[in-house]
């Protein structure tokens, strides 16, 4: 929800982009990668182009034309370096990392705690040690334990 409301900040201008504190996700002048347009389908590099780069590496359409490879994650033509959190700026690093990531684990945990996962687990490791001793006295006590977990 936070990256969202982020969003339409940003787009409404109420939180523009730009220097600290700027609501930009990324790092200005950040390299990141260029698709081919129009977007390309490649399995190796000599799909992206006919003519040899200087790289050794890349094809162009021609000389003096961009360079692209085959980016093997999605197979599509393109240049520079792959989108990663190398690029990231504080304000992504907030959003992205600090709360997109502690709202998974709240919602992990929440879910476990609702489930009254603990309890449940206690009552099953109390009844599977009292099968094991042997016991019917112990087994009535403990399917007690077990309804009463299922209970709270």
């Amino acid at each position: 929800m936070a990256d969202n409301t982020r969003h339409v900040l940003q787009d409404t201008q109420i939180w523009p982009s730009g220097q600290w504190p700027g609501s930009s996700q990324y790092i200005p002048d950040c390299k990141t990668r260029d698709w081919k347009q129009p977007m390309t389908n490649c399995t190796q590099a000599l799909e992206c182009g006919t003519v040899l780069c200087e790289d050794g590496k890349s094809y162009g359409a021609g000389p003096g034309t961009p360079c692209f490879q085959c980016y093997i994650g999605d197979n599509m033509c393109s240049a520079g370096a792959s989108e990663s959190m190398a690029c990231l700026s504080a304000v992504g690093w907030i959003f992205t990392v600090g709360m997109t990531y502690s709202g998974f684990l709240l919602f992990f945990f929440a879910s476990f705690w609702n489930a009254n996962l603990i309890g449940k687990l206690g009552a099953i490791r109390a009844k599977w040690n009292a099968l094991r001793q042997n016991g019917q006295h112990v087994l009535k006590e403990v399917e007690e334990d077990v309804d009463a977990a299922d209970a709270a």
